[in-house]
């Protein structure tokens, strides 16, 4: 055999032998690359969050969330608005009484075990918090997010099941 068929020969059984194991990789990673999404979900987990601002909920609403590939989380957020009715400090600024603060909750990510939640609150055209908020699909989690200012995501128990009432 020349050298130039040796050559050939060789590029051809790595490329076949790399070819299948390429391919289960990425059969495998796509597999274990499954993460937890919000919205959107046909079946799934119900989520309730809550943003609690001196011990009072200022913001409460709840979604479906489920697993699925990474490549799959959307770009869905929840607008909210809330006025104190005293002055809060934050850490980096303040807001008078009667003053009307805006934020917004997104999907920031997903990870095998948890939800990533972004959370952004402004007032006066400018941020006075934004972070990161790690939901998990099975307890309460609890972000302590400024002086006062608790985000806490709960699993609710699936529709439709659970007691009934007055039965």
């Amino acid at each position: 055999m020349a050298m130039t068929d040796m050559g050939r020969a060789t590029v051809f059984l790595i490329t076949l032998a790399a070819g299948p194991h390429d391919a289960l990789a990425q059969e495998h990673s796509g597999f274990l690359d499954t993460v937890w999404v919000a919205d959107a979900c046909v079946a799934g987990r119900p989520l309730r969050v809550e943003v609690i601002l001196a011990d009072t909920v200022i913001y409460r609403t709840s979604f479906t969330i489920c697993r699925r590939e990474r490549s799959q989380i959307l770009r869905t957020h929840w607008p909210f608005s809330f006025t104190p009715s005293k002055r809060v400090i934050w850490s980096n600024d303040s807001t008078g009484s009667g003053e009307s603060v805006s934020g917004d909750i997104w999907q920031a990510g997903g990870e095998s075990d948890a939800l990533l939640l972004g959370v952004s609150l402004q007032s006066h055209n400018r941020i006075l918090v934004n972070t990161i908020h790690l939901a998990s699909a099975y307890r309460i989690s609890r972000t302590p997010v400024d002086d006062g200012l608790v985000v806490r995501t709960t699993p609710l128990p699936p529709r439709g099941k659970g007691p009934r009432r007055g039965s």
